[in-house]
């Protein structure tokens, strides 16, 4: 797997954004039916004719199966299986932004020519042109893929169908600059970092674990998707993992102090003590004009920050037998939860912009996350608010009003902080209501 460092414009607003996924299945070929002849959903075609090459899910009804037009669907395979280069991973060098995909798949911009990348995720989806009537090039210039598209050269993100045959472009064009035949300014190579991490590589340049831009390069490529969990945990459970505890804590007190002086003062207790806010956490990663103010950049600033601790978060609860990592990733859900929902002026553009039913998880997690449980809460805030949530009894201990830590089952806390390393190894569904997405 390739990983480069795309290089983005200073003023471009971080915010990577995948299309809104549905769960409704759509026949890739004609894009009408959604069932079967027999009225059930359509079934994914098997993932063996995909060369296993696509993370989303490719759908043929019954009458365009008949028909045969699952060889269109071989054709444009065989095509993308012989290209040398399908998807890279990408680390975003000096923007606090989170990769949403493990890999993207290169294009050329038909208007442009600039090389432009397709996040490839579980939401996006294939329209495949099928004509017996019309010339091979067609299968290719009207057979499209939709998903996120970021510019490089512009840092736009929004939502694009690509044709197949840009994406082919895109894979020439991008080992034409990898062998140096074309020139390209936001495309460079990857460097190494500091000795202290061995077991990663490509490495970061004068890596400094009292540098923030370095350990937030770290973290970024930890998340792009090119090592294994192991080659993970071996990093984060090695001798700097106290640090990059102690850099995720500090960021998220400072966050929180940021948040009581702009407004979310009726939200979050006072400090026992409001620590300096460092420079790289209000540092403005994008353009101000008349609707997004300098408060919302820092707002969104903070959003991107926490969705890359949660990723490493998540990592560390694995590892980490205390309660401590997975007490930081309760908090470092209720700060995002909070970011969400809150109705103050630092949020007011945001708010707009999400519906109700997007921001229910988030009203949802707020109701379930009971401050005075969280160790963490008791040694940050001056006095935690009693809350009325009553909790669980722990699924392990089984100690009653115990269960503080909350997963994604979306009615039920998992069980104590105490308790969460066992179900970590040994729980994968909720045992009150079966859900099978249950750990946090």
């Amino acid at each position: 797997m390739l990983l480069l460092k795309l290089i983005l414009p200073p003023t471009s607003l971080m915010r990577l954004r995948h299309l809104s996924y549905s769960t409704k299945t759509i026949c890739s070929f004609c894009g009408e039916r959604h069932k079967r002849n027999d009225g059930t959903p359509l079934l994914p075609v098997s993932q063996e004719l995909t060369y296993w090459l696509l993370q989303f899910p490719i759908y043929c009804c019954d009458e365009c199966a008949g028909d045969g037009k699952l060889l269109y669907l071989s054709e444009i395979m065989e095509m993308i299986r012989l290209l040398e280069i399908f998807d890279v991973c990408i680390n975003f060098d000096g923007h606090p932004i989170v990769n949403p995909s493990d890999v993207y798949i290169p294009f050329t911009n038909f208007s442009s020519g600039n090389l432009q990348f397709l996040c490839m995720s579980k939401k996006c989806s294939m329209k495949i042109y099928c004509d017996t009537g019309s010339r091979e090039t067609d299968l290719f210039h009207k057979s499209t893929m939709n998903g996120c598209v970021i510019n490089p050269s512009s840092g736009e993100i929004k939502t694009e169908s690509v044709p197949i045959s840009q994406i082919i472009l895109g894979v020439d064009l991008l080992n034409r600059i990898l062998r140096g035949e074309s020139q390209c300014s936001y495309i460079q190579p990857i460097c190494e970092f500091h000795a202290l991490c061995p077991d990663m590589s490509p490495r970061i340049p004068n890596f400094s674990i009292t540098d923030p831009n370095s350990i937030l390069k770290l973290f970024s490529l930890i998340i792009s998707g090119i090592y294994s969990d192991d080659a993970i945990n071996a990093v984060l459970n090695g001798e700097i993992k106290e640090q990059f505890l102690k850099f995720m804590t500090d960021s998220m007190i400072s966050m929180t102090a940021f948040m009581r002086q702009h407004g979310f003062n009726d939200k979050l207790p006072e400090l026992k003590e409001v620590p300096d806010i460092p420079e790289f956490l209000t540092r403005n990663y994008g353009e101000a004009h008349f609707s997004f103010t300098y408060q919302d950049i820092i707002c969104q600033n903070f959003r991107n920050f926490l969705k890359l601790f949660r990723k490493i978060l998540r990592y560390f609860y694995l590892i980490d037998n205390s309660s401590h990592s997975i007490d930081l990733f309760q908090y470092c859900c209720f700060l995002y939860a909070t970011l969400h929902v809150g109705n103050q002026p630092i949020y007011h553009r945001f708010t707009r912009q999400v519906s109700i039913k997007k921001l229910s998880q988030y009203f949802e997690y707020l109701d379930r996350y009971v401050m005075s449980a969280s160790p963490f809460c008791v040694e940050i805030f001056a006095t935690v608010p009693a809350s009325e949530t009553e909790l669980d009894t722990c699924l392990f201990c089984l100690n009653e009003n115990s269960a503080s830590v909350i997963g994604k089952c979306p009615q039920h806390n998992i069980c104590c902080l105490e308790c969460f390393s066992q179900v970590v190894k040994q729980q994968k569904t909720c045992q009150t209501c079966r859900s099978s997405d249950f750990l946090p």
